[in-house]
């Protein structure tokens, strides 16, 4: 992803989401975080995260910066869609849709979109790009304004498991750590665990 394409958010924005649906179809990608997972996990009934992987809800796939990421699997009948999304209507005129993760298991990237986070490890900072949740997204032609604070002051639990989490990703980069490795070393854990004792010992792998 080249950085320079897209605006960054320093304040306002404008954005209205009108359950289209289009960010949850098609080519999209919905890449998910450790605390992600934890939600997806428990929301269905799991005792651990591997059983997201082995029903096949998550797959693995390496990223543009070589690490590998869980991504939700999108069903590919009648069309490519999130299996998470509800009410689907043929009709382009009166297409409205529903996100059964919504709101309490939701992916942080959802939530934030259109908000990219951009998070640069070595000067333990971060920031914020304006990407469109889709090609044809309505949301961005929207006048409703936004705040990033608002949106920070939000999620800021979870912006701050997210920060933690590309830090494990950075160490296992930096100890070029096998497919397999991901897999036992980041993304499974037991979901009976509460978070922050499970994203403690991820931080120890």
């Amino acid at each position: 992803m080249n950085m320079d394409e897209f605006t960054k958010v320093t304040d306002k924005y404008h954005f209205k989401c009108t359950s289209c649906g289009r960010c949850c179809t098609g080519g999209q990608k919905v890449f998910l975080n450790l605390y992600d997972l934890f939600k997806l996990g428990r929301y269905h009934k799991y005792e651990s995260s591997r059983m997201l992987f082995d029903a096949w809800r998550v797959v693995l796939v390496k990223d543009q910066n070589q690490a590998y990421l869980p991504r939700i699997r999108f069903k590919l009948k009648p069309f490519q869609f999130c299996p998470y999304l509800l009410n689907i209507d043929a009709d382009p005129d009166t297409f409205r849709t529903k996100c059964s993760l919504h709101p309490d298991n939701k992916p942080l990237i959802c939530f934030l979109a259109p908000l990219g986070r951009v998070i640069d490890l070595d000067r333990e900072i971060d920031e914020y790009l304006y990407i469109n949740p889709a090609p044809d997204c309505p949301g961005i032609e929207s006048d409703k304004e936004n705040m990033l604070s608002a949106a920070v002051s939000e999620f800021e639990q979870e912006l701050k498991f997210q920060y933690r989490f590309f830090k494990i990703l950075k160490k296992a980069a930096d100890n070029e750590l096998s497919r397999q490795a991901y897999l036992e070393d980041i993304y499974y854990f037991d979901l009976r665990q509460d978070f922050e004792t499970i994203l403690a010992g991820k931080e120890n792998f």
